[in-house]
């Protein structure tokens, strides 16, 4: 029998969601052209709780362009903003209202009749804990769609909060409204900066940003893109293993939040209440559990933080460190310390654990002479530059524990088949 995650089919991306400001209006020719080649089929346009210049000619350049690409396009703005709400409903704009509070909700009910069509979005305000999904399922049932929007209130609230907030619906299902969220991989989201993340929860891990990269290059080199769309392949347990997991992954932001890893399990979801301490969460200070080395060959410390294609971890030189010539570490041995933090990333981002692989090139090291003994802690950073399996082209810099810089360099590695 098929699981629910082996019969779910790939999904693409089909809705850009973007904060408008000036810095987006330079780019609409090339996010015009990578919606068009990549399959977008909707633009949602943000404004914010303030009007900025020029705001509304943006929208209008938006919706003029968007639409004779054929690309449908809505406003979501703030109930407060009824200056463009009024201008737009006039203009028969497709319109989304962001309701943060319950009465918010009822102002909006009192006049809902002015808005025929017009979408619902609530969203969570951390001053405020109230029963969102009750309000969902309530405007549903008076016709009126909504949805849910995520926020940074809701991804950092509390676990106490969270399990309030997010109570299971007659389903199981633990959404507001009883609709799982699947914009991590239905969805890209662009903020006023230029920034690019998965979804709007996930504002602490940018892929890149359009005004250093064009957005189609961010899309292609994104590790936490890919991943997700093969997220049945690659979220951890135990979400992995939930009898709901194909069609609910839980919160992709609740779940980085918590642990800093964008493929962990959500830990506010209520059939994890008594399975946290199962869930992976950085720092990982046991690398023997994701690693093939042994101890003392086994140099890498602690993984501390990822972010996409980057990760940040630690080297405490032992005394048993082989590379010790008395209490002085051999800088060759630095090579290792680099290509293990870049294998240590990809065994943690593994449901399976530990992959096995070997150092097959170093190129461009670089070492400052600084002298490093038994007992120094080293500060690492890796970044993979370049994948095309079983190859993994990686750069690493490594620092001591005030800062100054010791050494840097490029290293490849293949990366084992796994076996089947």
């Amino acid at each position: 029998m098929e699981t629910p995650a082996a019969q779910t089919p790939l999904l693409k991306r089909q809705v850009l969601e973007m904060e408008l400001s000036g810095v987006l209006c330079g780019k609409l020719d090339e996010i015009l052209d990578f919606s068009l080649r990549s399959g977008i089929r909707s633009f949602v346009l943000y404004g914010g709780e303030e009007a900025f210049p020029e705001e509304k000619e943006l929208f209008e350049q938006f919706f003029r362009r968007a639409e004779k690409a054929g690309i449908s396009c809505t406003a979501a703005l703030p109930c407060a903003r009824h200056d463009l709400l009024e201008t737009f409903r006039k203009e028969k704009k497709k319109l989304r209202i962001r309701i943060g509070t319950e009465a918010q909700k009822n102002a909006f009910l009192e006049e809902k009749e002015a808005f025929p069509g017009a979408e619902l979005e609530f969203f969570y305000e951390k001053e405020e804990i109230w029963d969102l999904g009750r309000a969902m399922v309530f405007c549903r049932e008076q016709g009126i769609p909504c949805s849910f929007g995520c926020s940074e209130a809701f991804v950092s609230a509390s676990m106490e909060d969270l399990e309030k907030f997010c109570a299971p619906d007659e389903k199981g299902i633990p959404f507001p409204g009883g609709t799982p969220c699947m914009r991590f991989v239905r969805s890209l989201f662009l903020d006023k900066e230029g920034n690019l993340f998965p979804c709007r929860g996930m504002k602490n891990l940018p892929a890149g940003n359009i005004l250093h990269k064009e957005i189609s290059e961010l899309v292609e080199n994104s590790t936490v893109l890919k991943f997700y769309q093969e997220y049945t392949k690659k979220i951890k347990n135990p979400c992995r293993s939930c009898p709901s997991f194909g069609y609910c992954a839980g919160c992709r932001g609740r779940a980085h939040a918590y642990g800093g890893d964008f493929l962990s399990a959500d830990p506010a979801c209520f059939r994890n209440r008594d399975k946290r301490e199962k869930i992976a969460v950085l720092p990982a200070k046991d690398p023997e559990n994701y690693m093939p080395h042994k101890k003392p060959m086994l140099m890498i410390s602690e993984l501390t933080r990822i972010q996409d294609n980057v990760c940040e971890g630690a080297s405490v030189i032992g005394k048993d460190n082989p590379f010790l010539a008395g209490s002085v570490l051999d800088p060759a041995a630095l090579i290792e310390i680099g290509a293990q933090s870049m294998a240590f990333l990809d065994s943690f981002l593994h449901p399976g654990g530990s992959l096995q692989g070997m150092l097959v090139e170093i190129s461009r090291f670089e070492y400052t002479g600084r002298v490093i003994s038994c007992g120094d802690r080293l500060k690492i950073r890796g970044e993979k530059v370049y994948e095309m399996p079983p190859w993994n082209i990686g750069e690493f810099r490594i620092c001591a524990d005030d800062g100054e810089e010791i050494a840097s360099g490029e290293v490849k590695i293949c990366q084992m088949p796994e076996e089947s």
